[in-house]
């Protein structure tokens, strides 16, 4: 019998059961609704296609270039942040299409028990018991930002690796077995899973490290040097890194997004505070001002202990390491400094909130060691001030609402669901405060305790998930409908080659700025494996910027989503649009760009064929310079037809006219109907046309010599070769390419090799040899 209780209590304490059981608890209505592990928002309109085109690209062979993507885009470039340095992306991928939301459940468990390992680890090597070691990494796994961020692969890897991260900083400064070249792998493993978080990360861990070498009995000289040998350890893990970040540089450099922007307002910075004691289960609603913020949840509204462990150790044990570490941080994260660890990126979003949610573990740890647990009149203080800061909030809200006309039942309930989440958090804080640290029972009623609070801050935010319920705000938005389309992963299973592209409507406004749930991500083509001229993809070539904005507003940001607004019978002429994929629902009074009955039925689509389709690969005979197009695309208002400007006359740079005079004359400036310039396109065109995932081959006849136009990128991996003979490849029409072809019938073939991706696979394996093999460890002795 005592064996048998013993067991049972082993196992309930086991850190991987109870990762598992909360997981599988929490998200139980999801897992129930859904068959699996799928969320609204970017989950299904960016992560859940990422993973489908890194899958088939991979499956490909030779995964180099992406029609799906934009108008055709760098495969690595463009998803070595998103999906393809990921783990869990591979494990998702070896999953059939027909069970990928098995794969996204299981990876879903795979991250929480790596998550709570790694924590678990880094707690015993700061000397932990096994006990607060458990309440520690428990702590950190279900911390509010963890919970509504955990599909976002590239956003829970560096929560992941971070405590590892720190693990190896404490080998490094107490001199122990590895600690030079244990911190070099594992830093360039942090850097290789997410190369985007690099700021934040890096920053974070600089922090942790002064913090902990200043706490240590160093001399001022023994401090210098192991902050230059740390920064040439770092140094030497970027470099090891190569093979990923010199293809991405040279893929996004001179991007417009790629730039650190600034927010300092004040409802930025009450927003800030606010999550500094408030527990947050899901993303805020676009126009819910106070309660609504965008800003993500700040990992200091750990399920049960909130911020009040930082505050305890910086007012009642203020010299001692963790108190600075969760000043700096706090600090860091409530100010407009926070931008710093958000580059690339706006304000928003907080991708570094995991290192603050380690700091307020540790420091409740130690807390809690020291003076064996939280008195009930700190409990009662932190507990007046979280419900009045809810109040003050909510009547903001409320008042907001009020003014606007604007309540809503669903903003109504989450606020209220807020409350209760709040008042739950609260009440097991005041539980904990009764049990003293040592107690036979504290351990067991912390990880109760911690449980219910978990759970309870996951199924809320699972019910905003599923539509139908009051909490959720979402009726099944494109991707949605996408994921219960049954045909939708046989689709995607296909593998034919591109031929053509596809312009496909959603349910969403057309010729205005409006971004709602449903407009915010038209990603389809990635879905059904159709390369399309619409895209939510925030690493972009910023070879397409121009061309983009000659078919969007002056004021938008083409730099995320994308498609058509201004010119969509041209643009799709020009981008040689054959199908248009029209879901059902969505409206196009504004737009007449289809015939009168469709040609076919896809999912949730009527197909309908474009009457002005050119087919891929025409030639020119007339040219303009590209330097009076550029100015037109920037236009805010009354944006002339510039797709159409192009299609009647090729847009070529001013260095590249001498070369091409002899092929092209100069535009006449006479203005003509589309029709009529779509004929004139259709005179020279390519019989034949086939891309792959290196490239594209094309045939063509042609009467004299012709300058033959692709709408794909002038991209710098690319080579052209006319009947095997290398030839050049011009940039024309805001960044598409043209090659001279001379008379006769002739076979024209792209090849691509991504850009960097040699040498940076040259320079990694050399860095790497360095690593491993130089003894380190001796030489530094």
């Amino acid at each position: 019998m005592n064996g048998k209780t013993t067991w049972t209590k082993r196992l309930l304490l086991d850190r991987n059961f109870l990762v598992v059981l909360f997981v599988t608890v929490g998200f139980l209505p999801l897992f129930v609704a859904k068959g699996g592990f799928y969320l609204n928002s970017d989950a299904t309109s960016q992560i859940l296609p990422f993973i489908l085109e890194t899958k088939r690209m991979l499956s490909s062979g030779s995964p180099l270039w992406s029609w799906n993507t934009y108008f055709g885009d760098n495969f690595i470039g463009s998803y070595a942040y998103y999906t393809l340095t990921s783990p869990f992306t591979l494990v998702n991928c070896l999953f059939p299409y027909e069970y990928v939301g098995l794969g996204f459940t299981v990876s879903l468990y795979l991250k929480m028990l790596l998550c709570a390992w790694f924590a678990d680890l880094y707690l015993r090597k700061m000397g932990f018991s096994r006990d607060l070691s458990l309440v520690g990494s428990i702590l950190y796994t279900f911390s509010a930002w963890m919970i509504i961020d955990m599909f976002y692969f590239m956003f829970i890897e560096p929560a992941i690796t971070f405590p590892l991260l720190l693990l190896f900083i404490e080998r490094f400064l107490r001199g122990e077995k590895w600690r030079y070249r244990g911190l070099m792998l594992v830093s360039a493993l942090t850097a290789f899973v997410n190369y985007y978080f690099i700021p934040a990360t890096y920053i974070a861990a600089s922090i942790y490290f002064f913090c902990r070498l200043f706490a240590m009995p160093f001399t001022g000289r023994q401090r210098l040097v192991l902050t230059f040998k740390a920064l040439g350890c770092i140094a030497l893990s970027f470099v090891a890194i190569a093979v990923v970040l010199l293809p991405v540089y040279m893929h996004i450099s001179g991007s417009t997004r790629v730039m650190l922007v600034l927010r300092n307002n004040w409802s930025f910075h009450m927003e800030r505070l606010q999550t500094l004691f408030l527990p947050k289960y899901t993303e805020g609603i676009f126009g819910f001002v106070i309660l609504g913020s965008n800003t993500q949840s700040n990992a200091a509204t750990i399920a049960v202990y909130g911020s009040l462990p930082a505050f305890l150790m910086m007012f009642r044990r203020r010299w001692q390491w963790p108190s600075w570490l969760c000043a700096v941080y706090i600090v860091m994260y409530v100010t407009v400094l926070n931008a710093v660890f958000s580059l690339f990126t706006g304000g928003p979003y907080s991708r570094w909130a995991y290192a603050l949610a380690l700091a307020i573990v540790v420091a409740y740890l130690m807390y809690i060691r020291q003076e064996g647990g939280i008195r009930k009149k700190y409990v009662c203080i932190y507990a007046l001030v979280c419900l009045t800061l809810y109040a003050v909030f909510a009547s903001a809200t409320f008042y907001w609402m009020y003014v606007h006309d604007d309540f809503q039942t669903v903003r109504v309930l989450r606020i209220a669901a807020l409350g209760l989440l709040l008042f739950v958090n609260l009440a097991c804080l005041y539980r904990m405060s009764m049990i003293r640290y040592g107690h036979p029972g504290w351990l067991v009623n912390n990880i109760a305790l911690i449980g219910v609070c978990a759970v309870l801050q996951t199924q809320l935010f699972s019910l905003t998930e599923i539509g139908g319920n009051p909490l959720s705000s979402f009726t099944g938005n494109t991707e949605s409908r996408l994921v219960d389309d049954a045909d939708m992963f046989t689709r995607m299973a296909d593998d034919e080659p591109m031929r053509f592209r596809t312009d496909i409507i959603n349910s969403m406004p057309l010729n205005v700025l409006e971004r709602d749930s449903d407009n915010r991500a038209p990603n389809t083509g990635l879905f059904i494996n159709v390369p399309s001229v619409n895209t939510f993809h925030s690493i972009k070539n910023p070879v397409y910027e121009d061309l983009m904005m000659c078919a969007t507003p002056g004021d938008a940001d083409p730099g995320i989503y994308f498609y058509p607004q201004y010119s969509r019978r041209s643009f799709d002429a020009l981008m040689s649009v054959r199908d248009i994929m029209l879901m059902d629902g969505a409206s196009i009074d504004s737009l007449d760009i289809l015939p009168e009955h469709p040609v076919g039925q896809n999912g949730h689509y009527r197909i309908y064929r474009n009457p002005h389709y050119i087919p891929m690969g025409y030639a020119y005979d007339t040219y303009q310079c590209v330097d009076s197009i550029i100015p037109m695309c920037r236009v805010k208002d009354g944006k002339p037809d510039v797709p159409l400007m192009l299609l009647r006359s090729l847009a070529v740079h001013p260095e590249d006219i001498e070369d091409l005079s002899a092929y092209l004359t100069v535009d006449d400036g006479e203005t003509m109907p589309l029709d009529s310039v779509v004929d004139l396109r259709r005179r020279w065109v390519c019989d034949e046309f086939v891309g792959d995932t290196r490239g594209f081959s094309a045939n063509i006849n042609l009467p004299s010599p012709k300058v033959v136009f692709f709408s794909v990128a002038a991209d710098k991996g690319f080579k052209a070769y006319v009947d095997e003979r290398e030839t050049r490849i011009y940039e024309v029409n805001l960044g598409m390419s043209a090659v001279v072809v001379p008379k006769g019938s002739h076979t024209i073939r792209f090849c691509y090799t991504t850009p960097g991706l040699a040498t940076g696979a040259l320079i990694s394996l050399v860095a790497l040899l360095l690593i491993i093999f130089v003894p380190w460890e001796r030489k530094a002795r």
